[in-house]
C-alpha cells in the first residue's frame, strides 16, 4: 500500500512539473499537454496568416522579436509558400464564440485559430506567455482551447488625481491586452481636476 501511495505521489509530481511549463494568465479553459513534443522559435520561423489578420500577425511578429531577438517574416496564406518552421494565424469559421481561440503546438509548428480577430490576437498573447524568459525559445507541445467567461473584462485608470505620462498609459494598455482584458475605464476628470483639453471650458 505504501509503495502504491509513493508511486501515485511521484506521478503527480512529474505531471505538475510538466504542466509548470504551460503558464498562461488567465488560465485557459482547457490545456492538454503533448508529451515529448516541443517547437523552437528561431531565426527561420515565419508567420503565415489569414489575410484578415494582417494587423494581428504584425503585432505577433513584433512581440516575438521583443521576446527572442528574432523577428519572423510574414506570409499571407494566399501565397502558398512552403515554410519549414511556421506559426499559422488563422480564423475558425465554425467557431462563433467571440474572443475565443484554440492553439496547437507540435514539432511541426504552431497553429492558432481565433473565433474572430480578437480571439486570434488573444491566442497570440498566450503564445508570447509561453516563451521562456531566458535561453532558447522552446514552446512545450500542447493543445489549448479558451474563451472568455465574461464579455466585459477591464481595469480602471484614474488620471484625475494621479498624473501619468503617455508612455505609462500606453504600457498600461499593452498589459491589459496581454492579459486578455478588453475594456479600459479612463477617469479623465475629478471635480476641479481636468486631464483632457476641452476648449469650451
Amino acid at each position: 500500500m505504501k509503495k502504491h501511495i509513493i508511486a501515485m505521489t511521484l506521478g503527480a509530481a512529474v505531471s505538475s512539473v510538466a504542466l509548470a511549463d504551460i503558464n498562461i494568465v488567465p488560465l485557459p479553459n482547457k490545456v492538454e499537454e503533448i508529451a515529448n513534443s516541443t517547437f523552437k522559435i528561431d531565426a527561420s520561423t515565419a508567420i503565415r496568416f489569414d489575410s484578415r489578420l494582417k494587423s494581428e500577425a504584425e503585432l505577433l511578429a513584433s512581440a516575438i522579436e521583443k521576446a527572442t531577438g528574432n523577428k519572423p517574416k510574414l506570409y499571407d496564406e494566399r501565397l502558398r509558400i512552403m515554410l519549414h518552421s511556421q506559426i499559422y494565424l488563422d480564423l475558425d469559421e465554425s467557431n462563433k464564440k467571440k474572443e475565443s481561440y484554440s492553439m496547437n503546438v507540435s514539432g511541426r509548428g504552431i497553429n492558432i485559430k481565433g473565433g474572430d480577430a480578437a480571439g486570434a490576437y488573444y491566442g497570440s498573447q498566450s503564445l508570447i506567455q509561453l516563451i521562456p524568459l531566458e535561453g532558447d525559445a522552446i514552446i512545450p507541445g500542447c493543445k489549448i482551447s479558451d474563451a472568455p467567461r465574461f464579455g466585459w473584462r477591464g481595469m480602471h485608470l484614474d488620471v484625475g488625481r494621479h498624473m501619468y505620462d503617455v508612455k505609462h498609459i500606453k504600457k498600461f494598455i499593452d498589459q491589459l491586452a496581454f492579459h486578455k482584458l478588453n475594456t479600459m475605464h479612463w477617469h479623465l476628470t475629478e471635480d476641479q481636476g481636468w486631464r483632457i483639453e476641452i476648449k469650451k471650458y
